[in-house]
């Protein structure tokens, strides 16, 4: 196991993780991710509950050696195409805004959940 998770949790995080540092690197290395929720009353999750859960945004990449290596993806941020609230209602883009939630939609395909507080 490389994480595991007992708690629930509604919000979307990030990790990172070496692959060679739990593994070793063949070609029949797998990724395998289990959502599963606890079968008895009492125990971490307290059983019972709809189980959902996603993966999104993975990315799998080979590091260099060299420390002076960039990798030239990871700069090129993609062109933002639109700013809505979390009900879809699209923005305008050049003003600032306090106290919301925004999504960013990318021309890529991507989206960011961005928080703006005081």
């Amino acid at each position: 196991y490389v994480e595991n998770n007992l708690t629930s949790d509604i919000n979307w995080r990030k990790f990172a993780f070496r692959v060679k540092d739990y593994v070793n690197l063949t070609s029949d290395v797998q990724l395998k991710f289990i959502a599963s929720d606890s079968l008895r009353l009492g125990q971490n999750l307290d059983g019972g509950s709809l189980i959902e859960a996603a993966v999104d945004d993975l990315l799998l990449y080979d590091s260099q050696n060299s420390s002076t290596s960039i990798l030239t993806n990871s700069l090129i941020k993609p062109k933002l195409i639109k700013v809505t609230d979390l009900l879809g209602r699209q923005l305008d883009m050049s003003k600032n805004y306090n106290n919301v939630n925004l999504i960013y939609y990318y021309e890529n395909g991507k989206t960011e959940k961005i928080s703006i507080f005081d």
